[in-house]
């Protein structure tokens, strides 16, 4: 049921498979992306004045941005590694959709062949009545 509240997709894949590998270093990515977000969320708030050590308060402005960038630095490599996923991407076996897909554009060349033939047909019937007419009766 926790699966409902907090908005997550848990999938049971065993560590020790590749997808496992996969899924477990997204999850990090998206754990980091976290903390990517409340780390920008302190220098923001290091940016709001105070009374008191200002000098504190850009060194903490200049620290948390910092980590920030380094974050950024860290997600972006981790995602960078799973991007040839993305890039390889085959069809569920069980999907319908290229089976669909073939069919649409098999249906679609057939429609233009069709066009063709009747327009070669047409061109045909047009330049045979011409030539039976220039044809002397030789009977």
């Amino acid at each position: 049921m926790n699966s409902e509240l907090d908005g997550k997709v848990y999938l049971s894949v065993a560590p020790e498979t590749r997808y496992g590998t996969v899924l477990q270093a997204l999850e990090a990515a998206e754990k980091k992306l976290v903390s990517i977000l409340r780390t920008a969320a302190t220098a923001v708030n290091h940016l709001v004045p105070q009374r008191t050590g200002e000098d504190s308060t850009s060194i903490a402005f200049s620290t948390s941005s910092t980590e920030f960038l380094q974050l950024i630095k860290e997600v972006h490599g981790e995602l960078a590694d799973q991007l040839h996923l993305v890039s390889d991407y085959r069809a569920y076996g069980r999907s319908a959709y290229s089976a669909e897909k073939d069919m649409e554009i098999t249906q679609e060349k057939v429609r233009l062949i069709s066009e063709q033939l009747k327009s070669l047909s047409n061109y045909l019937d047009e330049n045979l009545k011409i030539e039976d007419s220039h044809l002397p009766n030789s009977l």
